[in-house]
């Protein structure tokens, strides 16, 4: 599934490799066969957002946030080149 794009939260794989007895938590396959860069920097990725989650707010996420709020309401208008418009959706 994970070679398809779909990524197992780490509490699903710290489950796995219980029943398993094996260590699965970063990959399924020994030797990280299969793992693309691509795949590779996805569950970089996760496991950011997943420790980041765990732990308060700071400023630097604060400000993200807050930023991310303002693009959501941006869009290009196709009225003149160059022009950003705020849109209430």
């Amino acid at each position: 599934m994970e070679a398809n794009g779909y990524i197992y939260p780490p509490s699903y794989r710290k489950g796995m490799s219980k029943i398993w007895k094996l260590e699965v938590d970063y990959w399924w396959l020994p030797e990280g066969e299969g793992l693309t860069p691509l795949l590779r920097s996805m569950r970089q990725f996760i496991d950011f957002r997943a420790k980041s989650a765990q732990r308060p707010p700071d400023d630097r996420d604060v400000d993200v946030r807050d930023m991310a709020g303002v693009f959501r309401h941006m869009t290009l208008a196709s009225e003149s080149i160059g022009e950003l418009a705020m849109t209430d959706a």
